[in-house]
């Protein structure tokens, strides 16, 4: 009965995660976000319910329990002075309740490390099934489906940027460290074709996320490796794709001076940040919108560009103030800290590339990308928060783990020191 209610926990987990990168499918959005409430909302009744009827197993404990209940905290108080406390609630108990049950039903329920692999698998499935399809409709001239590949002129190309490159770092999964040398050419090939549908989407933010990822990465596993996958991308990319790469560097040399509009919308936002610096405005997605609107009520709506602040930093300033970018930073500090540290200690095996995963994972896209994009919030920080439950899974379980058996003592031909 127990493993029955694991196996449909951690099914009903999955169904959810997967429908992540669909968004851009061309049938209802509707029913997919309902299919995906429904599938949390089971797994975490039947969460509850293995928790009560099974037998009790300890709470895993992380180094970042203290700074994320702090920033949580802070989330939450931030509802007594928002600017729309309604918006504040919808966040409060929509995106960032469902951050937090990411978080610890995966860190709670995928205590094995073959169980967190498989997730961090799925999902990397996930993403190179979107790029694929994309990659097809590409090939027949359908630019607005599934994919968003060559999305330049498309009106989703940065939503879709954002997506894709959210799941982009657990590709790197499917390239471990130990292994036969067919999984490992598998590995590098999977990661060529992420990185080339990264670049199809012509998020420039979204590059940079990648590019940092594969290089600390490699840095960390197999620099040669990715030498090799980085030229066989550059090669790749100007031999299949000269007309949108001519399009999109045409479109930046025009953008040098504004970055996409993006000063403009940051000037703004550092006038209101001026006016409330320490606690901000309330935590939520169209905050920065009722800000936009109040500064400009004769553009209300119009331009699509202002609807949020394009920097995962400059939001948290906005929202949560100054208080709020030191508890978050406090919390992502904590967290690579921890995470460099058991990379150092860890053996190679699926606890390393794990941590290897979140650790990348965290910083090209969360920080590197997080500078000129806003992915702290909604749909877009699901990834996120998976990324770090399965590094804090992975510490957890490689503190659990045995100790390697003492070769003096087993083999009586080796001298004890």
């Amino acid at each position: 009965m127990v493993s029955l209610l694991d196996k449909a926990i951690e099914a009903g987990l999955l169904v959810f995660l997967v429908r992540y990168p669909l968004g851009p499918w061309p049938f209802s959005r509707g029913t997919l976000s309902l299919i995906g409430r429904i599938a949390l909302a089971s797994a975490v009744i039947l969460w509850i319910v293995r928790w009560r009827t099974g037998p009790r197993v300890a709470r895993v404990r992380t180094p970042i329990d203290r700074p994320l209940l702090v920033y949580s905290l802070v989330v939450l108080v931030s509802l007594l002075y928002s600017i729309d406390q309604r918006e504040t609630l919808r966040c409060l108990f929509g995106p960032y309740a469902t951050g937090l049950v990411l978080f610890f039903l995966v860190l709670d329920r995928f205590r094995a490390a073959e169980g967190r692999r498989r997730l961090a698998t799925v999902l990397a499935a996930a993403f190179l099934v979107t790029v694929a399809v994309g990659l097809a409709n590409y090939l027949n001239g359908r630019t607005n489906a599934l994919g968003g590949i060559t999305a330049f002129g498309i009106d989703g190309v940065h939503t879709i940027g954002k997506g894709l490159s959210g799941l982009f770092p657990f590709v790197l999964i499917l390239c471990p460290g130990t292994g036969t040398t067919r999984r490992k050419m598998f590995g590098a090939a999977a990661i060529l074709v992420a990185l080339f549908g990264v670049f199809m989407t012509l998020s420039r933010g979204a590059w940079a996320g990648a590019f940092v990822t594969v290089v600390i990465w490699g840095l960390f596993r197999a620099p040669r490796l990715v030498t090799a996958v980085l030229v066989a991308f550059v090669v790749c990319v100007f031999a299949f794709g000269p007309p949108v790469l001519l399009d999109r560097l045409n479109l930046f040399r025009y953008q040098m001076a504004t970055l996409s509009d993006r000063l403009t919308i940051w000037e703004g936002a550092m006038e209101d940040v001026a006016k409330r610096p320490l606690h901000g405005y309330g935590y939520g997605l169209r905050i920065y919108q009722n800000l936009y609107d109040r500064r400009h009520p004769d553009r209300r709506h119009d331009d699509p560009d202002a609807t949020h602040e394009h920097s995962i930093y400059l939001a948290l300033l906005v929202q949560t103030g100054l208080v709020g970018l030191a508890a978050f930073g406090w919390l992502f500090a904590a967290a690579t800290t921890a995470l460099v540290r058991g990379i150092r200690r860890v053996r190679a095996g699926p606890d390393r590339d794990l941590l290897l995963v979140a650790l990348t994972g965290l910083i090209g896209e969360y920080m590197v990308h997080g500078l000129v994009d806003r992915n702290n919030m909604a749909k877009w920080a699901q990834p996120f928060w998976v990324l770090l439950a399965l590094g804090m899974g992975s510490l957890h379980g490689a503190r659990a783990a045995p100790p390697e058996p003492d070769r003096a003592a087993s083999n009586p031909t080796v001298p004890a020191s």
